[in-house]
């Protein structure tokens, strides 16, 4: 298999994750899970500052992220995809600017079961803990999306 997966541009894809069923007689083809962050890209993220991206250069650390899972049969790219998480804000505080690789994909039959952490809760704790959003794990049981997706420009969340 040879192609993007992800359909959408104009957003960072990261810290995949990814199962597979392997093909059965009927459909002689291998259908793939994969789960993924996206994230608001930063102005001008194309042209690296010496010295990298950091606080407070425009963007960094304040882009919106979901968590997704897609999912087709090889070797049709890219794939379709569902947004499994509510949009959430980057970490804060003393997690500042990195939200974990802390991700995992297991597919059982055609139901994913992903496992990924966000930003979506606030710390009951805050400040004292020197975060405002805490970042916790999810799980869910979801559909693995299956088909050709459309190529567009990315957003955010669900549409």
């Amino acid at each position: 298999m040879l192609g993007t997966v992800n359909p959408d541009t104009g957003l960072d894809h990261y810290f995949s994750a990814v199962d597979v069923v392997p093909h059965s007689a009927a459909n002689g083809h291998d259908h793939v899970g994969i789960s993924y962050f996206r994230s608001e890209r930063i102005p001008n993220e194309n042209i690296t500052p010496s010295g990298g991206f950091n606080p407070p250069q425009p963007g960094v650390q304040q882009g919106n992220s979901d968590y997704v899972i897609a999912g087709g049969t090889a070797p049709l790219t890219p794939f379709n995809f569902d947004v499994l998480s509510p949009v959430f804000a980057p970490p804060d505080g003393v997690q500042a600017g990195f939200n974990g690789d802390y991700s995992g994909l297991t597919i059982v039959d055609d139901d994913a079961h992903p496992i990924w952490s966000d930003t979506r809760n606030a710390d009951p704790f805050a400040p004292q803990n020197g975060v405002v959003h805490d970042e916790d794990v999810f799980t869910a049981k979801h559909n693995v999306p299956n088909g050709v997706g459309k190529p567009s420009t990315g957003k955010i969340g669900k549409d």
